[in-house]
């Protein structure tokens, strides 16, 4: 039986752990915190092509809503992954270290599985961080009834966020979400910005009726913070492969990558164990990609250029869209779909939305943005430069 050697315990590397199992393999994860739980609640578009195998993992398939100048309701469903499912399920067939390693660990790691098994090791340690556009989110669960919202656009305060609402097991989740931000590197920044979205969702909910401001703090049973570093990708070390976050899989138009870690988790595994398709057909699925890698960032610049008034107007029109644009501009892994629906979406807008003007106004800085920030970064796994906590 070949090891396959996996870097970081994240969704990404537990499904590419669960795929391998089922292939005969016997899965390492490699992480010095270990595999837990995970504390983030991961949302996944029903009708995104989702695995069978994942769907065991996942909640009953439920509507919810969009509110921007408008309130409308989109018509595909959305699920919630159990993340205790899914880590159980990997107990039962990896193999866990943690050890704490550095750079040159990780080399000598990926010479011994070379030499071993001649497989790869699998870089799943999250996304670069440097140029990356950030979704950074403050979230509180309370016990309080809500309607799930994918996105509420209603003004909320100074950063152009959205409300997220969710039914969790231990109650609703509200989540006040920045989508993309240009994030100064520097620890008061980020805390500046978290203190600012926390505000906000307490007024917001103030507002809403669902929590008076001087009775938040005691409502909150958990809170969880977001930082998602977004439209970045490693190059791939010498006896390595890079996969979930870390290769780009991360949409910066919804801040997802779980559904597409799922889906892609066999297609990698067909690389790493020979099985190819076509050449021909092998070219156009990486074009497809790449094309839609680079669409994702220049959505994500535009994005973080955008006023909340802005945004709000431009989702408006977004969500009447026909459906399938919609999915595939939030899936985002078909290169040739996003590019249809931007041009669609250009129709009802027109070209002189303000989403759009930076386009036209400053291209060589929109273009020199996103190409900075797309480009592969060569620089050892985040995690393993770090100790456990």
């Amino acid at each position: 039986m070949d090891d396959l050697h996996i870097l970081g315990a994240g969704p990404a590397g537990a499904f590419l752990a669960l795929r391998a199992a089922h292939r005969g393999l016997r899965p390492h994860i490699h992480d010095p915190r270990g595999l837990r739980v995970w504390p983030a609640t991961y949302g996944i578009l029903d009708a995104q092509h989702l695995p069978s195998w994942l769907l065991p993992y996942l909640s009953a398939p439920y509507e919810l809503r969009v509110v921007a100048r408008e309130t409308v309701s989109p018509d595909f469903h959305y699920r919630i992954l159990d993340n205790a499912a899914v880590v159980e399920a990997v107990r039962q067939v990896a193999v866990v270290h943690t050890e704490s390693v550095d750079a040159e660990g990780i080399r000598q790691l990926s010479s011994v599985s070379a030499a071993s098994s001649a497989l790869p090791v699998v870089d799943c340690t999250g996304a670069p961080r440097d140029n990356a556009a950030f979704q950074i989110a403050v979230g509180v669960v309370m016990d309080k009834a809500a309607e799930p919202t994918f996105m509420d656009w209603s003004p909320s305060g100074e950063l152009p966020s959205f409300l997220y609402v969710q039914n969790l097991p231990d109650g609703t989740l509200f989540e006040e979400t920045l989508l993309a931000h240009r994030l100064r590197p520097s620890a008061e920044e980020y805390h500046r910005v978290v203190a600012q979205l926390r505000e906000q969702l307490r007024d917001r909910l103030d507002a809403q009726g669902v929590v008076a401001r001087d009775a938040f703090d005691s409502a909150v049973l958990r809170e969880e913070h977001v930082c998602i570093p977004m439209g970045t990708r490693a190059q791939a070390r010498d006896g390595s492969v890079c996969f979930g976050a870390r290769a780009g899989l991360i949409n910066p138009a919804t801040g997802y990558s779980v559904a597409h870690s799922a889906a892609w988790a066999d297609t990698l595994l067909d690389e790493i164990l020979g099985i190819r398709q076509s050449w021909r057909r092998w070219v156009a699925a990486q074009a497809n990609k790449e094309l839609a890698f680079w669409l994702r960032n220049l959505g994500a610049e535009l994005i973080m250029r955008a006023e909340g008034d802005t945004l709000q107007d431009f989702f408006q029109h977004f969500f009447r869209l026909e459906t399938q644009h919609q999915v595939a501009y939030l899936e985002g892994h078909n290169g040739l779909g996003v590019a249809r629906t931007m041009w669609t979406l250009r129709k009802h807008t027109g070209i002189r939305h303000a989403f759009l003007q930076p386009l036209w106004r400053s291209p060589w800085r929109i273009l020199g943005h996103t190409l900075r920030r797309g480009r592969r970064q060569c620089q050892a796994s985040r995690r393993y430069t770090e100790k456990p906590r």
